[in-house]
């Protein structure tokens, strides 16, 4: 939150998250493209050499811990998420749930689907530059911020899910 006059000058800044972009995240191992959780197919990602003689509910508890979408509290800053519809790594509905989750907080999010996307897709810096452009709209001060600034189109066959 930053504090102009402590002593410290490390908490003089504001040091809160301002926005987020992100492409293609994994946001609830617990549902996983409407798949129930499946031990097998996380153990490896939740701890190293496998699930060995962690419980259940232990592995349980610490996907949760590890999913994003379940753990979204206000204040949430802007977010904007691109995923691609043919991801076969990630499904898209990883990104709606995250979206939901943030919305549900009084957040403002927006999703970009790209059409026939995998994971990535091979035309991704068209929205490398479309996020940089939101950063640069959600961080410039706005005495430096343009009146109206105009990002650069997406790419027309991009769906935004609000």
């Amino acid at each position: 939150n930053g504090r102009p006059g402590a002593s410290n000058p490390q908490e003089r800044f504001d040091t809160r998250v301002a926005a987020v972009g992100v492409f293609f995240p994994p946001t609830d191992l617990l549902d996983y493209g409407g798949a129930e959780f499946n031990l097998d197919m996380i153990g490896r990602m939740l701890y190293r050499g496998g699930i060995g003689t962690h419980s259940l509910e232990d592995a349980r508890e610490k996907a949760r811990l590890l999913s994003p979408a379940r753990l979204v509290k206000a204040p949430v800053p802007p977010f904007i998420i691109f995923h691609g519809d043919r991801d076969p790594m990630v499904p898209l509905q990883q990104s709606q749930v995250l979206l939901k989750a943030l919305q549900a907080a009084g957040g403002q999010a927006q999703l970009i689907v790209k059409p026939g996307g995998g994971h990535p897709w091979f035309t991704i810096r068209e929205e490398i530059v479309q996020m940089a452009d939101w950063f640069d709209g959600q961080l410039k001060k706005p005495a430096t911020r343009p009146a109206n600034p105009q990002p650069r189109a997406a790419a027309a066959e991009n769906r935004v899910v609000k």
